[in-house]
């Protein structure tokens, strides 16, 4: 089992290890276990690792360092030479024979998006790129393309649009990509999914108010526009914060773990956001004033980003 987790690191284990390791947030869990990407594969294979500079790197699963569920990892510049500081994996998937069918969707915090069919990344390099970005922009997320489904944005100041893809086009490697929002200065994207009406967009701000909104209830418009307002700030007596600290889109409940004032993690199941009105505030979810620096998925199934 290869593993990338919130520390930005790499790490084998053995299914073995895996499966009967303790895979529930605790006192003691740190970082290290909590992956965003849990991907099975043998130690004779090849993943493909897409970082969030954009790039594509074939990693030999013997070069991963091994490492148990609540172990550290490596950082990916230690394991592939043409990795960069800041580097790491946002989606992992294994080199076969065959290229999966279908695309890719490459979402960047400045707000665009872009969809490749996976025969573009049949390159015989060991490292590429995988898309091109902007001078000063990040990918914050890739997903396979999922067909019917819109966009679910929503951005660190509280904007939200639910964006029809109909008009994305597929684009080659190197390209850039589509605008999928319009942003306010200063503003960018913390979250970018696909949804199909079903579930829920999960919220919680940097003063901890969190909440939930039906998919349901945000109806699906054209791309690049401003969007609506899904969380408002400094309107109330309350001071439910200044921006979100973390969005996600949920199906099935899970915990989220929150990083707090930079001295503790605590975790809350995605039930304990209560379901609320575009223009209600959140209720908070920790006591007194603290700051929710960020929120990570605690996940322990398999999962490419």
């Amino acid at each position: 089992m290869i593993a990338a987790n919130a520390n930005h690191q790499l790490k084998k284990m053995l299914v073995k290890n895996f499966t009967m390791a303790t895979k529930d947030f605790t006192d003691t869990s740190t970082l290290n276990e909590i992956c965003g990407c849990i991907v099975k594969a043998k130690s004779t294979d090849r993943v493909f690792c897409f970082t969030n500079l954009g790039n594509c790197y074939k990693i030999d699963v013997e070069a991963i360092p091994d490492g148990k569920w609540r172990e550290k990892g490596a950082e990916l510049k230690t394991i592939v030479a043409d990795a960069v500081d800041g580097e790491y994996p946002l989606y992992m998937r294994l080199v076969e024979e065959k290229l999966p069918k279908g695309s890719l969707l490459f979402y960047s915090k400045g707000g665009m998006v872009k969809k490749s069919p996976w025969s573009e990344y049949g390159v015989v390099k060991s490292a590429f790129a995988a898309t091109k970005l902007r001078d000063g922009d990040s990918l914050i997320a890739i997903e396979d393309e999922a067909e019917g489904s819109s966009l679910m944005i929503v951005t660190k100041y509280g904007m939200c649009l639910n964006a029809d893809m109909s008009d994305v086009p597929a684009q080659n490697r190197i390209a850039i990509g589509v605008r999928c929002m319009m942003l306010a200065d200063g503003d960018e994207c913390v979250l970018i999914r696909q949804v199909n009406g079903d579930g829920e967009v999960a919220l919680c701000t940097d003063r901890g108010y969190a909440k939930r909104l039906l998919v349901s209830q945000i109806d699906v418009m054209g791309r690049y526009r401003k969007g609506i307002k899904i969380m408002d700030f400094g309107k109330s007596k309350a001071d439910n914060g200044s921006c979100i600290a973390y969005a996600a889109c949920v199906t099935v409940p899970y915990k989220v773990v929150f990083n707090v004032d930079d001295e503790y993690l605590t975790a809350y199941s995605t039930e304990n956001f209560t379901i609320e009105n575009r223009t209600h505030i959140g209720k908070p979810l920790l006591k007194g004033k603290h700051t929710v620096v960020a929120g990570y998925a605690y996940n322990d199934k398999l999962i490419n980003g």
